[in-house]
């Protein structure tokens, strides 16, 4: 059952006004960790929403996506 919940979870697009300092420091601190600014703040906002008990700690972060399913693929 766990398998199904985290394969119905999708990433979505959403909107937020956030001060310009807030949005400068968390690109520079992506860069510095050589992420983008998104997959940084996703991982952060995650990680912090885990630990203040709002996501069950059980929950893994949905991992990358790019490229497409390469699961499926065979390697060759």
């Amino acid at each position: 059952m766990y398998l199904l919940l985290e394969e119905m979870r999708k990433r979505k697009n959403a909107t937020y006004r956030l001060d310009s300092l807030i949005i400068e420091k968390i690109t520079e601190h992506a860069t510095k960790n050589n992420m983008s600014a998104n997959s940084w703040l996703e991982d952060y906002l995650f990680n912090s929403l885990k630990a203040m008990g709002i996501i069950d700690a059980n929950e893994q972060p949905l991992g990358e996506t790019r490229g497409g399913d390469r699961k499926s693929k065979e390697i060759k």
